[in-house]
């Protein structure tokens, strides 16, 4: 037979398509809750439920009370391409939900057991989809509250492959409680609850972005970061960054929604970046959360299946904006150098350039938006001089200021920041309204980090920093059996530990506060501490130890200009008077104390 007149292309069976497009979409279980959750979202839910077992791979359920389906909106949604969310081309330039490819449904369908309980009126009876394998499902009706709970079982059991490529459970879980906290980030106003192990591990309260970062984040989150917010018709943004003494040594710490949707973006990114300038030495990188909403004619959601990542219209002119708007924050933060004239200028071009340039354009297309107008930049930048401006805090050191008297009538009294300094190697001294007071760095120090742990313990909320060469070393069989026994604790504060036989352990990352060379001393220590303890408190032993480890222990171990940060930390703390064991970290002299000092054995 001539091989050149065999037909080598068909068809493939919807079977195997459906699987191999269900790759696109759903790579893990985080991919499914993802999905699902933007699902409720979309649906106008204000109660969001989700259960996992087996880090997803045995269940996923997630429940909401939003509008639910009717009998025939059920049996089309595990259709491919079967959506309520876009209804022609033209739809997908102004896409304003997070599902709307019609790909979700079907293509975890495709690779699970799955089944959708729903009812759109609670006077009527609900539906309940179930799948038979094979695009085979079965429809019951039962009594059922509005909303919509879709269960997925035994993820991938019909893709050996994909399955086997899933990592630990424990990797699997992260990725999963990454995703949930991202979409409770973007969307504080609901409640939001997430169950592991039959156990409820996150509970999430609506209420206002502030309270949802320090649940998600850190207790004292605020206290690390410059909160800002700016807008216009057109084009806003509002979010935090963090305050050039906060840096992390990850690039995994900076966190953007555009338009409420979590994306990656290099050119916000950069641009964040640019705007810390030289405030950033080599490996560090600044904390964010960003929130950007655009025109959504102005951006295209529609690039990758995952829906992760975004194309802007016009990327210069997002860069100069987000980076006008970080410059602007950094600018107005206390304990920094004021932006000096020349910046002003540069961001003043920014703008002008911006005003010149109104008409933002898509790449061949003659749609032009609605471009940002002069007022509107008006309204938003205001008179970048005066944003400059220091502004005051609440701050126990300038509590009723610290008044100065200038020699011009025209000028009325005045509050001025007190400055922070060091003294000698172990103290750092600051002017207070009633005369000085004076910081033992090291014990500070313990109370800041101690308090750090303990909330990183409770919520598992650390900033961790992966090592650019990891430590292997081999431990006594005792302390290697104490650091698997507490190696979930040890995770929560920040170490990724990875366990070889003959009692060997690998240092993958540790706690972004652990400086680079300690990091073995630090692990070996709070094992010591775990294994000699007894019965007690195990989050307090550990916090303890790790701050006594380590806190600093003079002046050498600062960044700089961190001493304002510092106590700024300290008197965010529970307790900034005293350490965890109960020393004195501060004591305070009284303009009266000094002068009676200096007045001792003096004659009037």
């Amino acid at each position: 037979m001539n091989e050149k007149n065999v037909n080598r292309i068909k068809l493939l069976d919807e079977s195997v398509y459906n699987k191999i497009a269900a790759g696109e979409v759903v790579g893990r279980p985080a991919s499914v809750v993802k999905e699902l959750v933007e699902n409720s979202l979309d649906a106008g839910a204000r109660n969001i439920s989700v259960v996992i077992k087996d880090a997803g791979k045995k269940l996923i359920q997630v429940s909401d009370d939003g509008i639910g389906m009717s009998e025939e909106d059920v049996k089309l949604s595990v259709k491919r391409h079967a959506t309520s969310k876009i209804s022609d081309a033209k739809d997908l330039e102004q896409i304003g939900t997070f599902g709307f490819r019609g790909e979700a449904l079907s293509s975890i369908a495709a690779v699970s057991e799955l089944t959708i309980k729903t009812n759109d009126d609670e006077n009527n009876l609900g539906s309940i989809l179930i799948s038979q394998g094979e695009n085979e499902f079965i429809l019951e009706k039962e009594a059922l509250p509005q909303g919509t709970t879709v269960i997925v079982k035994n993820l991938f059991y019909n893709v050996p492959a994909r399955k086997n490529f899933l990592k630990s459970d424990k990797t699997e879980f992260a990725k999963i409680v990454e995703v949930f906290n991202m979409l409770a980030l973007a969307h504080p106003e609901i409640a939001f609850k997430l169950y592991k192990d039959n156990s409820l591990y996150l509970n999430y309260q609506p209420g206002g972005l502030n309270e949802r970062m320090k649940q998600i984040f850190d207790e004292n989150i605020l206290d690390m970061t410059i909160a800002f917010e700016e807008s216009s018709d057109f084009l806003s943004a509002f979010g935090y960054v963090a305050k050039p003494t906060y840096l992390v040594n990850s690039k995994n710490s900076q966190f953007l929604f555009v338009n409420g949707r979590y994306v990656k973006n290099k050119v916000v990114n950069n641009a964040v970046f640019a705007a810390y300038e030289n405030l950033l030495a080599k490996g560090e990188y600044p904390f964010f959360v960003f929130f950007l909403n655009i025109d959504a004619e102005m951006v295209d959601v529609n690039v990758h299946p995952t829906k992760e990542e975004i194309k802007f219209y016009n990327d210069s002119q997002i860069y100069s904006f987000v980076k006008a708007v970080v410059k602007k924050a950094l600018g107005s933060y206390d304990f920094i150098p004021k932006i000096k004239k020349d910046e002003e200028n540069e961001l003043r071009v920014i703008v002008n350039n911006a005003k010149k340039n109104k008409q933002i354009r898509r790449e061949n297309i003659t749609h032009s938006g609605n471009p940002i107008g002069e007022d509107e930049l008006d309204l938003l930048f205001g008179e970048i001089e005066s944003d400059m401006n220091l502004r005051e805090k609440n701050h126990p050191f300038a509590q009723n200021g610290i008044r100065q008297k200038n020699a011009s009538a025209e000028n009325k009294t005045k509050f001025d920041k007190p400055q922070v300094f060091f003294v000698g190697e172990k103290f750092l001294a600051s002017q207070i309204k009633s005369g000085l007071m004076l910081i033992d760095i090291n014990r500070a120090h313990q109370r800041i980090l101690h308090d750090k742990a303990m909330n990183s313990l409770k919520k598992g909320a650390s900033f961790s920093q992966q090592l650019l060469f990891s430590r292997t070393f081999q431990l006594s069989r005792e302390d290697y059996e104490t650091a698997q026994k507490f190696d979930s604790k040890l995770s929560l504060l920040g170490f990724e530990l990875k366990y070889h036989s003959k009692n060997t352990i690998t240092v993958a990352g540790v706690p972004s506060d652990v400086k680079m060379g300690n990091e073995v001393t630090v692990l070996t220590g709070i094992i010591s501490a775990l294994k000699n303890f007894g019965e007690g408190n195990v989050d307090k032993i550990i916090a303890e130890t790790f701050a006594q480890l380590v806190a600093y222990k003079s002046a050498k171990d600062f960044s700089a200009n961190e001493e304002m940060l510092f106590v700024d930390q300290l008197f965010a703390t529970t307790e900034p008077k005293l350490t965890p064991n109960g020393k004195r970290i501060f004591i305070t002299i009284t303009y009266e104390e000094i002068m009676r000092r200096l007045n001792e054995g003096q004659d009037r």
